[in-house]
């Protein structure tokens, strides 16, 4: 799909890693745009690169051919904001001291950084746990601290890399509902790695399919129903055309049985 302002750039992607068997190529050839407001979907087999992708767009790793722009600057200076799957939240950290951090290291003051990180962890749910440690709280409410600290830093992209692995079900519909209130609030793009097309299928506008590694697209498929029109009807018809394309797609290039419906 062609957007007229894409945020995300993506074009010519390579990436290979050097092992002891000599390179292992991860990805190749991959192109992709994200526009503004958008919500976009990875979606592909385990081992098959995503993760590498959303590193590579995060400017964590640098691409062994091709390049990326995000706002026509390149991932290190445009700095998107990431959610891991671990959610990497200091334990020593209470809640808010963990929001704060982005905003600390860039020496913002401690009255700003920390009125900043109140705004923004009310936004998610979760005032009146601002002086709570990440062992204190459910998996639920670390996901949204880490949504939290990623919201402090105002960035244009927001990057998600199997947020609700690790959380069951009520919770991940909670988040599901969160991202979407949160992308209408912030207006930013989000980039969404998943091993599950329902998932994607529930919150993306557009969904990239990738093959077994190296990664390549091996199809798109875009959806024109409302968010939160299928938030409340997973079973809407589009969205079970969705899920039957994707899994079509997978059977076209890789193992489906590594891959959640």
């Amino acid at each position: 799909m062609t957007l007229a302002s894409p945020i995300v750039l993506v074009s010519g992607l390579k990436k290979s890693f050097e092992g002891p068997a000599g390179a292992l190529e991860a990805i190749a050839d991959l192109s992709l745009e994200i526009g503004p407001g958008q919500i976009t979907g990875c979606v592909g087999p385990s081992g098959c690169g995503k993760t590498t992708l959303l590193r590579l767009i995060a400017g964590l790793d640098a691409p062994t051919k091709g390049s990326i722009l995000i706002g026509g600057r390149s991932p290190q200076f445009a700095r998107p904001a990431v959610v891991f799957q671990n959610y990497a939240l200091l334990p020593w950290r209470n809640l808010l001291e963990n929001v704060a951090l982005p905003l600390e290291i860039e020496g913002v003051a401690s009255g700003e950084r920390h009125a900043r990180a109140e705004e923004v962890l009310a936004a998610v749910g979760l005032k009146g746990f601002e002086r709570f440690r990440p062992s204190e709280v459910s998996g639920g409410m670390q996901a949204r601290t880490a949504i939290a600290r990623a919201l402090t830093q105002k960035a244009d992209v927001l990057l998600l890399d199997e947020w609700t692995a690790s959380v069951d079900e009520i919770t991940k519909e909670s988040l599901h509902a969160l991202v979407v209130e949160l992308n209408e609030t912030f207006r930013n793009c989000v980039a969404i790695v998943t091993h599950s097309i329902s998932e994607a299928a529930l919150l993306c506008d557009h969904i990239v399919v990738l093959s077994q590694r190296p990664a390549r697209i091996v199809g798109t498929i875009d959806i024109d129903l409302p968010r939160r029109d299928r938030l409340a009807n997973p079973d809407h018809p589009q969205l079970i055309e969705a899920r039957r394309l994707g899994r079509a797609l997978l059977q076209q290039s890789c193992d489906v049985s590594q891959v959640r419906l």
